[in-house]
């Protein structure tokens, strides 16, 4: 499926095909029944396991949480692009996030694009809360 997905994206310079590896919203346990694995199953390594296969299929990066991004930098360098979502201020509400991080998290672990929306959305001053989510982005 990935592979159909990033040969009919074509040039990866006009349309880059990212794969989602697990939801933010999600933890190990959750996981685990959904798939019917074993409950002991680490996010790190099912990240990991979809991340080797994203690369596999040439794709041109991956969403994940922060949680895991600095793994999937580690092990695949820049040769896959990490979309951290789940972006939230420090004392931020994470709703129904189960795997939020700051954006000074994100940035960090190697993000090279991240996900900020009820940071910004549901902030009593929006521009205020862009402007905190740049400065901690660097």
């Amino acid at each position: 499926m990935l592979r159909a997905a990033v040969d009919a994206a074509g040039d990866p310079d006009r349309c880059a095909v990212l794969a989602v590896t697990l939801l933010t919203s999600f933890e190990g346990p959750e996981v685990a029944t959904v798939w019917g694995r074993d409950m002991a199953l680490r996010i790190e390594d099912e990240v990991m396991r979809l991340a080797e296969m994203a690369s596999e299929s040439g794709a041109a990066g991956v969403v994940c949480s922060a949680k895991e991004a600095s793994a999937v930098k580690s092990r695949f360098g820049s040769s896959l692009a990490v979309l951290i979502p789940g972006i939230r201020l420090a004392g931020g509400a994470t709703h129904d996030q189960a795997r939020t991080a700051t954006p000074a998290d994100a940035a960090s672990a190697g993000a090279d694009y991240v996900v900020v929306g009820r940071a910004v959305t549901a902030a009593p001053d929006r521009r205020a809360a862009m402007r905190e989510i740049r400065a901690q982005l660097g």
